[in-house]
């Protein structure tokens, strides 16, 4: 009985949504299903949507993680029941954000340096367009437009790409980093 409550209300929720296209809504109809489903698995079904809390999120949680879903699957069901509860609730839910249930990394990432093979590149913008990828970290089209303007700071210590140049048109300042 409680399953069958549940869905009514999701798909009440789910029709009487003004935003959103018909795709949309059938995609959270199919992945509320599946959450229903998933619910009724890992134990007592809530009463109603308002009754979902961090407990119920972590037993789905863990119940995807052993089915071997992904961490965006994961992410991206967890999404769909947090704007389903808080239509339902119209206030915002109170589970935890995403990030309270990524697993923890085995190892931290390590940024290295791209070796860059010169000899076989003869044109020296393509040259200096490389350099700028993968010394500063520029786009192309910012390496590219970088020529017209190269803005140095005060101090000569470092790259200013200004919001004209930029590729998200946000200025910001690049450090150059001697080897001494």
């Amino acid at each position: 009985m409680s399953k069958e409550r549940l869905i009514q209300e999701y798909q009440r929720v789910v029709a009487t949504k003004r935003n959103g296209t018909h795709q949309t809504k059938l995609r959270y109809q199919q992945v509320m299903k599946c959450i229903v489903t998933d619910l009724a698995k890992t134990g007592p079904l809530p009463k109603h949507w308002g009754q979902v809390n961090d407990a119920y999120v972590h037993q789905l949680v863990g119940f995807w993680r052993e089915q071997g879903n992904s961490d965006r699957t994961i992410s991206n069901k967890l999404g769909v029941l947090r704007n389903v509860v808080q239509s339902i609730k119209g206030q915002r839910c109170n589970f935890a954000e995403n990030k309270t249930f990524a697993k923890p990394s085995l190892h931290k990432s390590v940024t290295s340096l791209i070796e860059l093979d010169v000899s076989r590149v003869n044109e020296p913008i393509i040259l200096n367009v490389m350099e700028f990828e993968v010394h500063f970290g520029l786009t192309k089209m910012e390496s590219l437009r970088l020529f017209n303007g190269i803005v140095l700071s005060e101090a000569h210590n470092a790259l200013v790409i200004s919001r004209c140049l930029a590729h998200n048109q946000k200025r910001r300042t690049i450090p150059i980093l001697n080897e001494k």
